[in-house]
């Protein structure tokens, strides 16, 4: 005799099937996700140099990655550089990894790796109660800072020969100004493209930056530099090196007075920039600034200073524009000064003079100069030389000469005199005459 199942075993058995299915449908394989590469943005703010036989590449180092997040997963940055065309064998433009792959690394830069978060627990403590190393300064740039890149492997090239005239042609002189606007020239100079690049920790590279930069001569070097100085300002000036490209209308002054040019010269007119020599054992700066924010047009600078005693260095490169790129010239010898104070402070101002009984007052406006440690007064009686009667200076702007006797016409003046170790006096005040009483 069968039997028939239970309600409660067909109950059983619907969701032991009901679960099955569950794990079966739980564990299919859908479309596989595509896996999670992180590479760092690319590098901003690309700026290139020439400085005599150096070019310096100066950019901002990305602090974000690809996909958005943040920070980089960034290692370093390298600089990957080709002469001439960058194109493959059909003159087509190559890929990022291509240009790698053909470029010569000329430098690199390691990236100081971001800070580590600190991980808390469940009620806001921090997971670890080990004491924290002592932050330590890493030489290495941060992310979001700028940094720079060296190429000092730039060849020498020939100079540019000159068609000579014919003897029964007139004289060739391709930098001869010509009324009106002159064809833009052909630019046959070799060229050196740059590509900087960021790298990640697992030598990922994210996209290419990459700038031109012509690799022609660089403008004759300055001569040594001459140094003056005033009270308040030191002037740095030289002569324009031999080959410098003059404009044909000087700059307008006070001296000079506006006029339209006549001719166009061929190519800019050479420009100047001004550094400030590093010190005896100082380390010079990766990227040199110059003290000014625009090449300067006329062969001069001046610049205020606060403080005498402290030397100053300079050096002077040419400058020039070659499609938009800054050339410049080696630097001209390092020139050098040390400001003296041997000026004196102006004179002060307005004296007067008072009879009392058996005293005479002063009064006086003080001098303007800010380096002033006092004032001297002189006295002169029956019209003879005016002697000091303070035998140093007073800060005071009065005096109360108490040494006079009645009846004797007195003549007064004061001078000021600075702080400087030479103790520099200006010249006299007016001069009061007054009798004691």
């Amino acid at each position: 005799m069968t039997s028939t199942p239970s309600l409660r075993s067909l109950v059983r058995c619907g969701l032991a099937a009901s679960l099955l299915v569950a794990a079966a449908a739980c564990g299919k394989k859908g479309p596989p996700l595509a896996p999670l590469i992180r590479q760092p943005l690319r590098v901003e703010e690309l700026k290139a140099r020439r400085l005599g036989d150096e070019l310096h590449l100066q950019f901002k180092i990305p602090g974000a990655n690809t996909d958005g997040s943040t920070p980089a997963d960034l290692d370093r940055i390298e600089a990957y550089a080709i002469d001439g065309e960058v194109a493959d064998e059909r003159g087509r433009p190559l890929s990022n990894e291509q240009f790698v792959r053909r470029g010569t690394l000329v430098g690199q830069v390691a990236v100081e790796p971001p800070p580590v978060e600190e991980v808390e627990g469940e009620e806001g403590e921090a997971a670890t109660e080990a004491p924290r190393p002592e932050p330590v300064d890493d030489p290495r740039p941060a992310q979001g800072e700028l940094a720079s890149i060296v190429d000092r492997a730039l060849a020498p090239r020939p100079p540019i020969a000159v068609r000579k005239a014919a003897p029964d042609e007139p004289p060739f002189f391709p930098l001869s100004p010509f009324v009106g606007t002159p064809p833009p020239p052909v630019d046959e100079t070799p060229r050196r493209t740059y590509g900087i690049v960021g790298v990640s920790t697992r030598n990922r590279r994210g996209p290419i930056a990459r700038t031109s930069v012509p690799l022609g001569r660089v403008p004759p070097p300055v001569a040594m530099p001459a140094i003056t100085y005033s009270a308040r300002e030191i002037r740095v000036s030289w002569t324009p090196p031999d080959g410098a490209r003059l404009p044909v209308q000087p700059t307008v002054d006070a001296t000079r007075l506006a006029a339209k040019p006549l001719a166009v010269v061929a190519g800019t007119p050479t420009r100047y920039n001004v550094y400030e020599a590093p010190r005896e054992g100082a380390a010079p700066p990766t990227v040199p600034v110059p003290k000014h924010a625009e090449p300067l047009r006329e062969p001069v600078y001046g610049e205020p200073f606060a403080e005498f005693g402290v030397e100053r260095c300079y050096v002077v490169r040419a400058v020039t524009v070659l499609s938009n790129v800054t050339l410049e010239s080696a630097p001209s010898p390092v020139a050098c000064v040390t400001p003296e104070d041997t000026f004196a402070p102006a004179a002060p101002a307005n004296l007067a003079a008072v009879a009392g009984e058996g005293a005479i007052s002063l009064i006086w406006e003080p001098s303007p100069d800010a380096d002033v440690a006092g004032y001297l007064v002189l006295r002169g009686a029956d019209g003879g030389p005016l002697e000091a009667l303070t035998p140093a200076p007073i800060r005071e702007t009065t005096y109360r000469d108490a040494a006079v006797t009645a009846g004797v016409r007195y003549v007064y003046a004061v001078v000021a005199v600075d702080a400087s170790p030479r103790a520099n006096r200006s010249g006299e005040s007016n001069r009061v005459e007054e009798t004691a009483r």
